[in-house]
C-alpha cells in the first residue's frame, strides 16, 4: 500500500532540501556581498588611495597569481595521468574560467566547469572527483609540512603551531593506515568497511616525490604574494610567518563556504594586517587589494588562452 507512495515522497523530499540549499546559497551570497558593499563604501578613501599608491605591485600580485594558476592546472593534470593526452593551456583557461565562477556561489561551483572540460576529453566525472579530492589530500599533507618554516619564528605560539603541523605531516601515512586495518577486517566484508575504505584509499600518499613540486611551489608563491603585499602597505611580515599564513589561508579555501571564500578571506588576512598595525580601514584595501589581482590574474589568463 505504501510502496507505491514512496517514490513521489521521496522526490517531493529531494525538491524540498534542493530548495533549502539554494535559498540558503542566495541569501549567505546576498549577504556577504552587501557586507563588502558596505564596508567599502564607509572606507572608499582608504580602497582608492591604496590602489593608486600600490597599482605597480598590483601587477606584480596579478602575475604571480597566473603562475600560480598554471601550476595548479598542471598538477591537477598530472593527478589525472593525463597531461600528454589534454592539451594545457586549454586547461589553464579551463581553471582560471572555473576560479571566476567559483564568485557565483558557495562550496566551489567551478568544480562543475572543470568536470564538464574534462568529460569533454572522456575522462569520466568520477576520475575528476577522485582527481579532485586528491588534491584535497595532498594539499593538507604538504600544508601541514610547510608549518616547518614556522619553526624559526621567535613567537612561541607560532613554534607550537608549527610543531603540531610538523608532527601531522609525519604521522599522517601511520594514522591512514592504522585507521584502515581497525576498521575493515581482513576480507573487508563488513558495510563500514566498505563505506569509509574507498575514502581512506583516497587518503593514501602513494605518489613519487617528484611529482610534489607543484604543490610545495603553490604554497611558496602564495607566500611571496602575501610577504609582497603586507610589506608594501606596512605590516613587518618574516618569511616563516608568510610561508604559514600562506598554509592557513589555503586551508581556508578547501571548503569555501561563501562564493570563493569571499568575506572569510577579507577577515583572516585583515584580521592579521590589523594585529601587524593597520588600521581597520586600511586592512579592508589591502584584502580588496588581493582580491582584485586575483580577479585581474583569472580574467588575464581566459583572454590570453581563449583560442582566435
Amino acid at each position: 500500500h505504501y510502496r507505491g507512495l514512496c517514490p513521489e515522497a521521496c522526490m517531493s523530499d529531494d525538491r524540498q532540501v534542493s530548495n533549502i540549499v539554494k535559498n540558503f546559497k542566495t541569501i549567505l551570497f546576498i549577504l556577504v556581498v552587501s557586507l563588502l558593499v558596505s564596508l567599502v563604501a564607509l572606507n572608499w578613501r582608504q580602497v582608492f588611495a591604496a590602489f593608486s599608491e600600490h597599482y605597480p605591485v598590483l601587477l606584480v600580485v596579478a602575475s604571480i597569481v597566473v603562475v600560480s594558476l598554471a601550476l595548479q592546472a598542471y598538477n591537477f593534470l598530472q593527478l589525472l595521468g593525463v597531461e600528454r593526452r589534454i592539451p594545457f593551456l586549454q586547461a589553464w583557461h579551463t581553471w582560471a574560467i572555473a576560479n571566476i565562477v567559483n564568485y557565483l556561489g558557495p562550496l566551489q561551483p567551478g568544480l562543475a566547469v572543470r568536470l564538464a572540460y574534462f568529460k569533454s576529453f572522456g575522462v569520466p566525472v568520477i576520475e575528476t572527483t577522485r582527481a579532485t579530492l586528491r588534491q584535497l589530500v595532498f594539499s593538507t599533507w604538504i600544508a601541514s609540512g610547510m608549518t616547518v618554516f614556522g619553526l624559526l619564528s621567535d613567537d612561541a605560539g607560532i613554534r607550537l603551531f608549527a610543531a603540531g603541523g610538523c608532527l601531522v605531516f609525519v604521522m599522517s601515512p601511520w594514522i591512514v593506515a592504522s585507521l584502515k586495518s581497525v576498521i575493515c577486517n581482513a576480507n573487508g566484508s563488513t558495510w563500514v568497511c566498505g563505506l569509509i575504505r574507498p575514502l581512506l584509499d583516497l587518503c593514501r600518499l602513494g605518489m613519487p616525490l617528484f611529482k610534489l613540486w607543484p604543490f610545495v611551489m603553490q604554497y611558496l608563491l602564495m607566500a611571496l604574494n602575501l610577504y609582497v603585499v603586507y610589506n608594501e602597505f606596512g605590516v613587518d611580515l618574516k618569511v616563516e610567518e608568510a610561508i604559514l599564513l600562506a598554509v592557513v589561508f589555503a586551508l581556508s579555501t578547501l571548503v569555501a563556504l561563501t562564493p570563493n571564500n569571499l568575506g572569510v578571506q577579507e577577515l583572516l588576512l585583515g584580521s592579521v594586517a590589523y594585529w601587524g598595525g593597520m588600521s581597520g580601514g586600511d586592512a579592508l584595501s589591502m584584502t580588496i587589494f588581493i582580491r582584485v589581482a586575483h580577479l585581474i590574474a583569472c580574467t588575464f589568463v581566459v583572454v590570453a588562452t581563449t583560442r582566435k
